[in-house]
């Protein structure tokens, strides 16, 4: 399902929780996809409140270390303002 479509559909109406992809994206991408990926997903899902920003299931166990702190950077960089 695509989350930016739902946020357009529902997003006055319902939370959303994860969409971080963690069967793919999270371990094929760079460090700076991953941040860019999770920015985005930030800004555009968590447009007006109702987001929290989390893998969408379990973290694979083939995910680079890199790439999950890079998530965590990325989310803790987003509060902060950048």
């Amino acid at each position: 399902m695509d989350p930016n479509e739902l946020k357009e559909l529902y997003g006055s109406r319902l939370s959303f929780h994860g969409t971080i992809d963690v069967q793919g994206r999270l371990q094929t991408m760079s460090v700076d996809e991953t941040k860019a990926y999770v920015r985005d997903r930030i800004h555009k899902i968590g447009e007006n409140g109702g987001f929290i920003c989390a893998p969408s299931h379990n973290i694979q166990a083939d995910t680079p270390l890199e790439n999950v702190l890079a998530l965590y950077e990325a989310v803790t960089e987003s509060a902060t303002g950048f």
